[in-house]
């Protein structure tokens, strides 16, 4: 786990690009989008995350992360494969929590 120096959500000064969390770590950006919602997060979640990442211009590298309570469809855990794109369901999470606690 890195070490992370200050945690804030973003939000474009167009109010067109959201991300809900970017942490700063000695090793470049971590962007994290959390859904805690019923329905499998779904490649497009991802791409859509990924553009929007994107977007922000942020000046360190990143590390973009997925937390979805209800898990990912195939397709997303394909697409994250293919990009490196982190993901946590709900059972990881917790673990993750138990873990930092």
């Amino acid at each position: 786990m890195p070490h992370v120096i200050s945690v804030d959500a973003y939000r474009s000064p167009d109010g067109q690009v959201e991300l809900d969390a970017v942490a700063q770590t000695a090793g470049g950006d971590w962007i994290t989008e959390v859904k805690w919602g019923g329905r499998q997060v779904s490649r497009r979640n991802l791409e859509r995350l990924q553009a929007n990442a994107n977007a922000a211009q942020l000046p360190a590298p990143e590390t973009l992360w997925y937390i979805s309570r209800s898990g990912f469809s195939q397709g997303a855990r394909d697409y994250a494969r293919e990009h490196g794109i982190l993901l946590t369901d709900r059972a990881g999470f917790e673990t993750l929590e138990r873990v930092v606690s």
